[in-house]
C-alpha cells in the first residue's frame, strides 16, 4: 500500500510539471467516519494536489489516510486499528476573491481497507465529491477547510481460491465503505509555470 501511494504522488508531480498551468500542494488533518466493520471516529491526515488548467477548472487529487478509529466508552477512549486509504480524483472548479476562495468537484475514488469481510476485496471504487474554503494569509499560502465524501456504489470483482485455481466474480456493492471526512490544512500555491 505504501508503494502504491508513493507511486501515485510521484506520478502527480510528473503530470503537474508537464501540463499544469497552476498548482497547489496541501497537507491536512482529517476527522470523519465510515461504515466499515470498525465503529468510531476516524482520525488521520493526507496530502492534496490541485491542478488548475484554465480559468479555475482543473483536477483535485486527494489522499485521505485514516490509520485508526477512536471510540469513547465508560472505561475511556479505545483506539482500534482501522487503516482506510481513500484517493479521490475529482474534476474541480476553483474560485478566488482576494483573500477568500472556494472550490468544489466530483469524480471517482479508490478505497483501500485492511479490515474487510472474508471473500471480499481490500480495494473498491466509488463516487466522490468534495468542497473546500480557502483563507489566504499571503499570496501563496492559505488555510483550508474542506469536506470529502465517498460513496461505495460500484460492483467489485472478488477473487477466491479453488482447488483447480482461482475464481473471479463480480458482486454488487454492499456500501460498506461509504465515508465522509472533514479536514483542516495548509496549502501552498506554486507560481504560474506557463502562460
Amino acid at each position: 500500500m505504501k508503494k502504491f501511494i508513493l507511486g501515485l504522488v510521484v506520478a502527480i508531480f510528473a503530470i503537474g510539471s508537464s501540463f499544469a498551468f497552476d498548482m497547489s500542494i496541501g497537507i491536512k488533518g482529517i476527522v470523519g467516519a465510515d461504515n466499515s466493520q470498525v465503529k468510531g471516529t476516524a482520525l488521520g491526515g493526507g496530502l492534496d494536489i490541485n491542478l488548475d488548467f484554465a480559468k479555475g477548472f482543473g483536477l483535485q487529487i486527494e489522499s485521505n489516510i485514516a490509520p485508526s478509529t477512536i471510540t469513547s466508552t465508560k472505561d475511556g477512549l479505545t483506539v482500534a486499528n482501522n487503516m482506510m486509504v481513500q484517493i479521490p480524483v475529482m474534476a474541480w472548479y476553483n474560485a478566488r476573491f482576494n483573500w477568500f476562495g472556494f472550490g468544489l468537484g466530483t469524480g471517482i475514488s479508490c478505497i483501500l481497507s485492511e479490515n474487510y469481510p472474508e471473500n471480499s476485496s481490500n480495494m473498491k471504487m466509488g463516487l466522490s465529491a468534495g468542497a473546500r474554503m480557502r483563507f489566504f494569509v499571503s499570496e501563496n499560502f492559505a488555510i483550508s477547510l474542506g469536506v470529502t465524501g465517498n460513496l461505495d456504489c460500484f460492483p467489485t470483482v472478488i477473487k477466491t481460491n479453488t482447488e483447480n485455481g482461482k475464481n473471479y466474480k463480480s458482486e454488487k456493492s454492499d456500501f460498506s465503505r461509504n465515508a465522509i471526512y472533514g479536514s483542516i490544512g495548509l496549502e501552498y500555491f506554486l507560481p504560474l509555470w506557463y502562460k
